[in-house]
């Protein structure tokens, strides 16, 4: 397990060079077992059976921090809930999104421009969650901005903090003090939106209707909302900054990409997306190399086989993705 800690792609290299693609070890607190590969990465992932519980896998770093999250909800549950957020990202609601985002984009990268040296990671984590606030909630958190972010940035770092206990100073107290934060700030929203209804997602979700007329109450929105912020700016957050970091390091591509940008007439729109063939090349090619979730943690509910091992009931299963992206075979 410490070396786990220490250098996850080289223990999981070793074990897989010993032991192959399927082993078993400890990884986040839980004797598990690592399936490796493209063939477990789609057996896991499409289950089709339906035996591998998501919410089983990540309660135990997440299911204090972000309870009831889409990522932490199975099976029927999940698709029901699921069903009722897609709308929010349905074409027309994208393009929506799009023109809120271009125009912060624009002021941004012009605040931005002439400052010399500065941390990209710090000042694109801010204007991810600028973005998301703008898209998700509708609205500008302006001075509260640094509080919301803080308390992000400490339940992320609770998930992943050995010490699981709520003691003061502790990054699992902060964690769940972040929580108890948000979960205030987002209820004074509700209140409003139940009140006067809005297109954002924060206002469907409060109005939305499942088949039987069922609808969301104040608690399962904000889990919602809380999840989907997180998700939203802090995964975002770390692939954009892969991207600068790999374009730093390979100045020919930084000169493709500028010439493709400059090859469009006008400003950028949702339509010409699509055209911007080798951004999308470089996007997809830093998350091969810097998965922004380089594992995923499952549970079993019954007994499967894979590689010519059965692998018995409630198992915890850990997927590699981020080692997967590097090996050899693929």
């Amino acid at each position: 397990f410490p070396e786990y800690i220490r250098n996850p792609s080289g223990y999981l290299r070793r074990m897989h060079d010993q032991y192959g693609p399927v082993f078993r070890g400890r990884a986040l607190w839980h004797d598990s077992v690592f399936l490796l590969g493209a063939e477990a990465n789609q057996l896991v992932m499409q289950d089709r059976e339906h035996n591998f519980s998501s919410r089983m896998g990540w309660d135990f770093t997440l299911g204090k921090l972000f309870p009831r999250g889409l990522m932490l909800r199975d099976f029927d549950d999940h698709r029901v809930h699921r069903r009722v957020m897609q709308s929010a990202f349905r074409k027309q609601a994208l393009e929506v999104y799009f023109g809120i985002m271009a125009s912060q984009i624009n002021e941004r990268l012009e605040r931005w421009d002439g400052r010399g040296e500065f941390r990209f990671y710090d000042a694109i984590k801010r204007l991810t969650l600028d973005l998301a606030a703008s898209v998700f909630l509708g609205i500008d958190l302006e001075d509260k901005a640094q509080e919301v972010n803080r308390a992000f940035i400490d339940m992320v770092a609770a998930a992943i903090t050995p010490i699981r206990r709520a003691i003061p100073g502790l990054p699992y107290h902060r964690g769940l003090s972040g929580r108890r934060y948000l979960k205030s700030f987002f209820k004074s929203l509700i209140a409003e939106r139940r009140q006067n209804p809005t297109t954002d997602l924060l206002g469907q979700l409060c109005s939305a209707e499942g088949e039987a007329g069922e609808r969301f109450d104040d608690d399962e929105i904000i889990d919602h909302i809380i999840f989907l912020m997180m998700a939203a700016h802090d995964t975002t957050t770390s692939a954009l900054t892969s991207i600068v970091y790999s374009l730093g390091r390979e100045p020919a591509w930084q000169s493709r990409l500028r010439e493709e940008a400059n090859s469009k007439a006008g400003p950028l729109t949702f339509e010409s997306l699509g055209d911007l063939a080798l951004h999308e090349q470089v996007f997809k090619e830093s998350l091969r190399l810097y998965a922004p979730v380089p594992q995923l943690p499952r549970r079993c509910l019954r007994a499967f086989e894979f590689g010519g091992y059965e692998i018995p009931e409630n198992s915890a299963i850990v997927l590699t993705p981020g080692f997967v992206h590097h090996m050899e075979a693929h």
